[in-house]
Parts: C-alpha cells; structure tokens; sequence
C-alpha cells in the first residue's frame, strides 16, 4: 500500500460510500486518487473540443466495455464511488447498457481512474473490429438487439444527461429514466420477436 492511499483512504473511509464499498484492488488505488482528484470545470475549460464531444454524444458504450478490459478492472461498487456515480443502482453497468449517458463530471473522473485520455474515450468514429471484439457474440437476437443499444446512445439519453449539465437534478431521476426507456425497448423487441413473452425474465446483463 502506497503512502499516497494510505491518506487518501484515512480522508475517505468513512465517507458513506466508500465505506458500504471497501477499498479497491491495489492494482487500482493509484487510479482512485487520481478519479477523484479530478477537476471536471478545468477539464472542461483546458479540453473545449472533449466536452464538445460528450455534448454532442460521442462516447460509444462499447468503449467502455473495452476499456475495462484493457485495464483489468473488473466492475466492483468501487468503480461507481471513484467515478461519484451511485453503486446502489450499478450505474456504471448502465452506462455500458446504453441506457445512462455519463454525466461529465463522471466521464472526467473515469477517464482519470483508467487512465484513458478524453480524447480516446470520445471519438466518434467507429473502430469495428475492437467493437466485435468486446461485445457478446449474438446467438439470439435478444443478444443481437443488447448489442445495438451498445453501439451508440440513442438521442434520447444523450439529451437526458447533457440537458441537465452541469447537473442539477438527483441521480435517481436519470435512474428511473434509463430503467424505462431500457425497460420500454426491451418489450417493444420482444413483442416483434415472441409476443406474449414476459419481459422482465429477461435480464440486460450478458
């Protein structure tokens, strides 16, 4: 344990959520101070041409996803405190569903957590043999339809983030946006698909 987390952890322990959380794997603790020493306005002001870019709704879901398994990061609690994102929804796992967009504060701090320039996470060009790569293989259109919602996000929940910046509503109201909306294109699928079908037995997660 590095002299760095051990004030960092000594400052943050009892902070409500770190403390329902733990503390992150060692290989991460570097990352952590880094997320949550990060200066959302002044990455705003030094990167114009990134936060045009999240505005617009650049990032990819599936970046994320590759992201993760670049660094090894496997999606504890953790990675939602160190982002300020909300572990009690596993709002990280939204984001890489498609049915949350990041909320600039949080897009800062992951990309200070993993290491990952703003300018890589939010190109808006395809790079498609990495997006195979990290997306499930489809051998049901259930999975093939998971897997759309990954490739890009929907304006709709773009606009419910970026709208709303610098952020002055509760989290919990994006939450219950992201659970109907992925709620709502789940039914609408499955009725094409296998009408009759209860929806709610079918999981997001692959």
């Amino acid at each position: 344990m590095t002299v760095g987390w051990k004030k960092f952890w000594a400052e943050h322990h009892d902070d409500q959520q770190w403390a329902k959380v733990g503390p992150p794997p060692k290989t991460h603790q570097l990352g952590v101070i880094a997320a949550v020493a990060a200066d959302p306005a002044a990455v705003e002001a030094a990167q114009p041409d990134a936060f045009a870019a999240w505005s617009a709704g650049a990032l990819r879901p599936w970046r994320l996803t590759a992201v993760f398994q670049r660094t090894g990061i496997d999606e504890g609690d953790w990675v939602d405190v160190a982002c300020n994102a909300s572990a009690d929804v596993q709002e990280v796992d939204l984001w890489e569903a498609g049915g949350v967009y990041p909320k600039w504060e949080r897009m800062v701090r992951f990309s200070a957590l993993t290491d990952t320039p703003l300018a890589e996470l939010l190109r808006d060009d395809d790079d498609p043999d990495t997006r195979i790569r990290v997306l499930p293989y489809a051998r049901h259109p259930i999975q093939t339809w998971r897997n759309d919602l990954r490739t890009r996000y929907l304006p709709e929940v773009v606009h419910e983030t970026v709208s709303v910046h610098p952020g002055k509503r509760q989290l919990g109201i994006s939450v219950d946006f992201a659970n109907a909306f992925l709620a709502k294109k789940e039914r609408e699928f499955i009725e094409v698909i296998q009408p009759g079908v209860d929806p709610d037995t079918i999981t997001l997660h692959h």
